[in-house]
């Protein structure tokens, strides 16, 4: 956590700053990094927070906390309407 300006406020971390987090400590993610600065990772691309991305989606490691907590945040969203698993599936699929 963070205090913002020194008023005392903190701010938590989000599941994309913990995912990045997590991807700076994985050796296949600092291969893949090394690749796309080489030019020869096609799919993959560091977007401007200096997250992986495969093929426009973010790339989640498989550990497997930081996994349910996507999950669980999708599920209890205050927008999400139970249509079926399936409806969420690819709700997430589209970004993760």
């Amino acid at each position: 956590m963070t205090s913002l300006r020194g008023r005392g406020v903190l701010q938590q971390p989000t599941l994309l700053d913990e995912i990045k987090q997590a991807q700076t400590k994985d050796e296949e993610v600092k291969r893949i990094r090394e690749s796309i600065s080489k030019g020869k990772a096609l799919r993959f691309v560091e977007d401007e927070h200096g997250v992986i991305r495969f093929q426009n989606r973010i790339c989640v490691l498989e550990e497997g906390e930081l996994k349910k907590r996507i999950m669980a945040e999708a599920h209890n969203t205050r927008y999400s309407i139970h249509l079926g698993g399936m409806k969420m599936y690819r709700d997430l699929k589209q970004t993760f």
